[in-house]
C-alpha cells in the first residue's frame, strides 16, 4: 500500500511541475493573457477599464513601452484614443485632442503603411505619416525622428503598429497601437498573429459592453 501512495505522490508532482500554471514560454504567456482578458469580460465590466485592463496586459506581455488603444465613437463616428499607456503627459495630451474619420483611418495617402493582413498595418518613421508640429508632439522624444535607423529590425521613435479591431466582417470600431518595444526590435509574426487575436477578443468585448449599456438605457 505504501508503494502505491508514493507513487501516487512522485504522479501527482509530476502532473503538477509538467503542466503547471504558469507560464513557461512566450506562447503561452501570450495565451494565458488572452484567457485573462476573455474571462475578464462580464455584466459589471466598465468600457474604460476593459481597454485600460488590455493595454496594461499587452505593456506587460509583449513588452511594448507605449500602448494606446482607441474607439471609433457612437455619436459622431469618428476615432478616438482612449487608453493610453507609456507616453509623456505632453504626448497623451496631444493624442487624446487628434479624432478621425472613418476615411482619415482608411487613408493610405495621407497616412502611409505596409498592411501585412486585414488587421495590421506597419507605419514606419521613413514615410512621415505624423503632421510636423501637430501629432509630431504625440510622440516622447519627437527629436529622435531624425535619428538614423541602425538595421531593418530596429523599430525607433516614428515607427508604430496599428492592429484594427472589428465588431464584424468589415466594421472597424477602434484599434491598438504599438510602439517603442522595450528590446528596440521589431516583434515577431508569432507576436503579431497574437495581437490580432487580441483585437478580435477586445472586439467582442466592445459589442457585449455596448449591448448591455443600450439595454440598461
Amino acid at each position: 500500500m505504501t508503494d502505491i501512495r508514493d507513487s501516487a505522490r512522485e504522479m501527482a508532482e509530476y502532473i503538477r511541475k509538467r503542466y503547471s500554471g504558469l507560464p513557461q514560454s512566450d506562447e503561452e504567456k501570450y495565451l494565458d493573457a488572452a484567457l485573462r482578458l476573455v474571462f475578464s469580460i462580464d455584466e459589471e465590466t466598465n468600457m474604460s477599464a476593459m481597454l485600460n485592463d488590455a493595454a496594461r496586459a499587452i505593456h506587460r506581455v509583449f513588452a511594448f513601452n507605449e500602448v494606446t488603444i482607441g474607439l471609433r465613437s457612437p455619436e459622431d463616428g469618428k476615432f478616438r484614443y482612449d487608453a493610453i499607456i507609456g507616453h509623456t503627459k505632453e504626448a497623451e495630451k496631444a493624442l487624446r485632442s487628434f479624432a478621425y474619420t472613418k476615411e482619415q483611418m482608411c487613408d493610405c495617402k495621407e497616412y502611409p503603411g505596409v498592411p501585412i493582413s486585414k488587421y495590421t498595418e506597419f507605419n514606419i518613421r521613413e514615410f512621415e505619416t505624423y503632421k510636423i508640429g501637430v501629432e509630431e508632439k504625440a510622440f516622447n522624444r519627437p527629436l529622435a525622428l531624425r535619428d538614423a535607423r541602425p538595421s531593418p529590425e530596429s523599430m525607433m521613435e516614428g515607427d508604430y503598429i496599428d492592429i484594427y479591431i472589428y465588431a464584424g466582417k468589415d466594421d472597424m470600431i477602434g484599434w491598438i497601437e504599438l510602439s517603442n518595444p522595450r528590446d528596440e526590435r521589431f516583434p515577431s509574426r508569432q507576436a503579431i498573429r497574437w495581437l490580432e487575436l487580441y483585437a478580435a477578443i477586445l472586439g467582442l468585448g466592445i459589442i457585449k459592453i455596448r449591448g448591455i449599456q443600450a439595454h440598461r438605457g
